[in-house]
């Protein structure tokens, strides 16, 4: 498989190169969410990915296209849900905003995913190495941050925090709010699992421990406990194995008591809070949670919902007319923001929305040795937030876990 490269001919792809342009444009993406959190700009967080894609696009045209049929075909299967998005975006603009976050999201995912395809749909060790490494870059930042956020809420100073959810303690790192972040983690361990076949040393032990402390830290309850399961299913091996994570969740829930005993913390509360949560679950049973009995009767109305859908309501984040008032849990929350990727395709887009985001997602599954823990990881993680469909940075994390070759690697 090609990658996209400039200036010099690489033999590999027969297309002018310096620099491999997959690489730049998704570390381009990834960088976005951190230069949003700190300037509070869109414009100036996305002008690197816009930047990005005109290379892409630039490389694409100077490069030989039966090299990179694969990756055009992704683009190309993409393009029809881009374009249905963009066209009932535009018809009734979210607050009045043409240009924003929502639209690029949508313009974008066609490139992310042809670009991913070009970078992983190979046979290049190293393209590997370096997908594994940004996503432990990206997991160590995020720590810092949710670190310096928690010093912000315990003493007053550190790093900035998102204002609309001060008043609950929420450590959120570069995200909106914590379970954005704990969905991307959450879909980052999948991804890590399909990677370390690789080898990355003491990478590996180091990541691991990252991304338990992101999701104790941030607490998201469905996150913690899929990330426990995809885990368990796959490293435990011998009782030595379930020992050692035992022996780890255990210092790790300990030295958390123990710090939480000794400061005084509101963003300690809301963690302590969030295990007891957890706890509960398992020994009362999904009842004891009312806001997880209130997305299954979300879930079980958009079912009912299915034959009368029709086109959607073509109104992003408003989709009142399906309501009939219904009562359940925070019912009026669920028709503006669903927390389901699905759920919101269909109420937005309609039935042709949802055949056209279904067509590249099977035919993504195709790259992977995983295909039902892919589906099953994709499915359950947009259940977590509560709207992620205007998330270009979810959808890299999404269009990553499909690409677990099922073919050894050539380094």
């Amino acid at each position: 498989m090609a990658n996209s490269t400039v200036i010099n001919y690489s033999k590999e792809t027969n297309s002018p190169l310096i620099i491999n342009i997959d690489k730049l444009f998704i570390s381009f993406c990834v960088l976005s969410t951190y230069i949003s959190y700190f300037t509070n700009s869109g414009f100036i967080a996305y002008s690197p990915v816009i930047l990005g894609a005109i290379l892409y696009l630039l490389s694409l045209a100077l490069s030989d296209i039966g090299s990179r049929k694969e990756s055009t075909l992704i683009f190309i299967v993409w393009v029809p849900y881009s374009i249905w998005a963009v066209v009932n975006y535009l018809s009734h603009p979210e607050d009045g905003r043409i240009f924003s976050g929502s639209l690029f999201t949508f313009l974008i995912i066609p490139f992310l995913s042809s670009s991913i395809q070009n970078l992983l749909g190979g046979n290049s060790n190293k393209n590997f190495h370096f997908i594994y490494r940004l996503l432990f870059l990206f997991l160590l930042s995020q720590l810092v941050i949710c670190l310096g956020q928690m010093s912000t809420i315990t003493f007053g100073f550190g790093l900035p925090i998102n204002e609309v959810y001060k008043h609950r303690s929420m450590v959120s790192g570069t995200f909106f709010n914590s379970n954005d972040l704990s969905t991307v983690v959450l879909l980052l361990s999948f991804i890590l699992l399909g990677l370390e076949r690789y080898s990355f040393g003491r990478q590996k032990s180091i990541s691991w421990v990252l991304v338990f402390l992101i999701l104790l830290i941030t607490g998201s309850r469905t996150a913690i406990f899929i990330t426990l399961l995809i885990f368990v299913v796959d490293k435990i091996r011998t009782l030595k194995d379930f020992t050692k994570v035992v022996a780890f969740l255990f210092i790790l829930i300990l030295s958390f008591y123990y710090i939480n005993d000794v400061i005084d913390s509101s963003a300690l509360d809301r963690i302590e809070a969030r295990i007891k949560s957890l706890i509960n679950i398992f020994q009362y049973g999904i009842s004891q949670d009312s806001s997880i009995s209130g997305r299954l009767s979300s879930y079980t109305l958009f079912i009912k919902n299915l034959p009368s859908i029709g086109l959607g309501t073509s109104k992003l984040h408003d989709y009142y007319q399906f309501y009939n008032g219904q009562n359940f849990f925070e019912a009026d929350l669920f028709f503006k923001s669903p927390h389901s990727l699905i759920v919101e395709v269909g109420y937005w887009l309609g039935l042709p929305g949802l055949i056209f985001v279904s067509i590249p997602i099977f035919f993504m599954l195709y790259n992977s040795r995983r295909k039902f823990q892919a589906f099953a990881v994709f499915s359950i993680s947009t259940l977590i937030p509560s709207t992620i469909i205007s998330n270009f940075i979810y959808f890299i994390f999404i269009l990553l876990i499909f690409y677990d070759k099922k073919d050894p690697v050539k380094t």
